[in-house]
């Protein structure tokens, strides 16, 4: 019986480390694809405010160039 109860711990105990193991794995992996899309989402971000801001010093060129040479 003593026996029966110490396998019955070991397989129990084997469990735990190998669901932990899993836990833990997928875990990770979370937090890495989470900070992928953080770092994506950001570079697409910068990169629409930087289109954005030459196309505004673009703009402002123009006008400049059109203010001066109506005067």
């Amino acid at each position: 019986m003593t026996m029966l109860v110490l396998v019955s711990l070991l397989i129990v105990a084997g469990l735990i480390y190998l669901s932990a193991a899993q836990l833990f794995a997928g875990f990770i992996a979370a937090i890495i694809f989470i900070g992928d899309l953080i770092i994506a989402g950001s570079g697409a971000l910068l990169t629409f405010v930087l289109q954005f801001c030459i196309r505004i010093k673009r703009l402002a060129v123009r006008a400049k160039q059109f203010v001066q040479s109506e005067s």
